[in-house]
């Protein structure tokens, strides 16, 4: 008769098949790999997330192309297939909406590290350019997924080892549609436009989201953002082209901001002043400048919000990095940081209509 087990015995037994049940999960997770955090996808149809923090390295380290979108969501309606056309390359959006500075030099690193790279065009919005320069974001799936931005196998331990994991690998073996990849990780379809929409924004706009408590703590960051993540970046690869793009948000946008805290607007024509300065002198570098273009800011019909434009802008200034004529030098700096402040003046907040 076998004598029970005693308690060491048991938390031996215990240990082992929790350690293999791990390894079970582990190991499953690593095939599927739902995410295609090692490899594209090619046993199964493969399945796309909306989370684009835990989505887009593998994605950045996986997959073949020569371009690269980096941006918030002003960049995730730049269409790869506009791009591609215009460039004459394959390129792959990494662009995330509400991404920080850090978190574009991450995808931005990424990307290049694969070696493949040939152009990185750049959407600079303001915002993400204010935040510390550690500052990263979390979602659904949990917190910022770290671990996922290198190549070490042995930290991923909580992609292999999560139940978000597991379930998604369950529904990449299952059948399911594959979405359009393009339009799936762009929103430009997502919404209306118009002038209707801009007058219910413009009339709803909240009176505090533009004001802020330390402008100057504002400006050191945009200086540490642009030399820690940008600056270095473009040193360090004299190979590779880069386009720097100032998207044209609506004049009522700027109107908005102004009127809510002037010292923000002038850190965010600052922020153009202090990037032109510092890449001035690498030649591989190109910035263009849409936001005194009134022929867009001013006609509102292309606007789903203040400051997000429909897709067709998008292709417009894709267009034009082929060109000269929105391209920031020394002889016309000024222009693009004062020009948007002479527009937005001649607006009175408190009395305009349209």
């Amino acid at each position: 008769m076998k004598q029970p087990l005693n308690a060491k015995q048991f938390s031996v037994l215990f240990l082992l098949g929790l350690a293999g049940l791990f390894f079970c999960f582990a190991a499953f997770n690593y095939v599927v790999d739902p995410l295609q955090n090692y490899r594209e996808t090619t046993w199964f149809q493969p399945l796309y997330s909306k989370e684009k923090r835990y989505q887009y390295p593998g994605f950045a380290k996986n997959k073949t192309y020569d371009t690269v979108v980096i941006g918030t969501s002003m960049s995730e309606n730049y269409l790869a297939s506009d791009v591609d056309s215009i460039f004459h390359g394959q390129t792959l959006n990494l662009a995330m909406s509400g991404a920080s500075a850090k978190e574009e030099y991450l995808l931005a690193s990424l990307a290049i590290n694969t070696r493949q790279v040939k152009r990185v065009i750049w959407g600079m919005y303001y915002t993400a350019f204010t935040f510390d320069h550690n500052k990263v974001s979390g979602s659904r799936m949990g917190s910022f997924p770290d671990y996922l931005y290198d190549t070490d196998l042995i930290n991923d331990y909580p992609y292999l080892l999560s139940m978000d994991t597991v379930n998604l690998s369950i529904k990449t073996i299952k059948d399911h549609q594959v979405p359009d990849f393009e339009t799936f990780y762009s929103w430009y379809t997502d919404y209306k436009y118009g002038l209707s929409v801009m007058r219910q924004k413009w009339n709803s706009r909240s009176p505090n989201t533009y004001t802020r408590k330390n402008t100057e703590k504002e400006k050191i960051n945009i200086e540490e953002n642009i030399d820690k993540y940008i600056v270095e970046l473009v040193r360090k690869h004299p190979e590779i082209d880069f386009y720097f793009v100032h998207p044209p948000q609506s004049i009522l946008y700027h109107v908005n901001v102004y009127d809510q805290d002037p010292e923000v607007f002038l850190n965010s024509m600052y922020l153009k002043k202090y990037l032109f300065e510092q890449l001035e002198k690498y030649p591989q570098v190109k910035i263009f400048d849409f936001q005194s273009e009134s022929s867009i800011t001013h006609n509102y019909s292309l606007y789903k919000d203040l400051a997000h434009y429909n897709v067709s802008i998008n292709k417009f200034i894709l267009e034009q990095l082929k060109t000269s004529q929105y391209l920031v030098t020394k002889d016309n700096l000024d222009y693009y940081v004062s020009e948007p402040l002479r527009q937005l003046q001649e607006i009175d907040p408190d009395t305009y209509t349209f």
